[in-house]
């Protein structure tokens, strides 16, 4: 999902985002935090064409299949858990459209290259399941086709600091829950390059604060929602 991809799952939602193609980010900015950096619980790492997944000093995969490297890295982590732990995967593949990687509540994933996505899918699936869309600390490059959100706690979608990002290129729904949120931190740089299309938000909020740089918001339908945008 580009250079760098941080999804993390918040509480009490459900969510389904399908992307389809190549997720890719353009050259990262120059004052931009090398992928993967910083503490983590777990990681998936890409040598040749093996796949190992790793917690600490124990292997929970060795494969040639990255989706089933990234779900056991993520599934390593600690059970009920309360505080946000981290995957970290280090290299790029494919999985088909059919199936998926699904993130409990309190999972951040950092992707340090590109999921391929192949084929079609259909039904309950899609490449990262999880409970609300964030990207966040110069993430982008990002396109996600269709996203359906349901009552998530806090936001159900944050876009902070990031750049080159499109949600629900193709369609999507936000019902209930957190606003959609469009912010930014004075450390890193304003978003920047950002699609939010092609959605209905019914009883929620979109809010963008600060204004970011070329941000567009189009075909976006409002039942019972607010919109306080640039």
């Amino acid at each position: 999902m580009g250079r760098r991809a941080s999804l993390l799952a918040a509480v009490g939602a459900t969510a389904l985002l399908t992307v389809v193609g190549t997720l890719t980010g353009p050259a990262p900015q120059a004052a931009a935090a090398a992928c993967g950096e910083g503490s983590y619980q777990a990681e998936a790492v890409l040598n040749g064409s093996t796949w190992t997944a790793r917690r600490g000093g124990s292997t929970v995969y060795t494969g040639g299949d990255m989706r089933a490297a990234v779900q056991a890295a993520v599934n390593s982590l600690t059970s009920g858990r309360t505080a946000k732990e981290r995957v970290v995967v280090r290299g790029s593949g494919s999985m088909s459209a059919g199936s998926r990687i699904s993130l409990p509540s309190y999972t951040a994933l950092d992707v340090c290259g590109t999921i391929d996505v192949t084929g079609s899918g259909s039904g309950d699936q899609a490449p990262v399941y999880s409970r609300g869309t964030f990207c966040v600390s110069e993430s982008g490059g990002a396109v996600i086709d269709r996203v359906t959100l349901t009552n998530t706690g806090n936001n159900s979608v944050l876009i902070e600091n990031c750049y080159n990002v499109n949600l629900a290129a193709q369609s999507g729904s936000i019902t209930g829950g957190g606003e959609l949120r469009l912010a930014a931190r004075s450390e890193f740089p304003n978003n920047r390059d950002i699609t939010v299309q092609n959605l209905t938000v019914t009883n929620s909020a979109i809010r963008e604060s600060p204004c970011g740089e070329n941000t567009t918001f189009r075909n976006i339908t409002r039942v019972n929602s607010s919109q306080s945008i640039c």
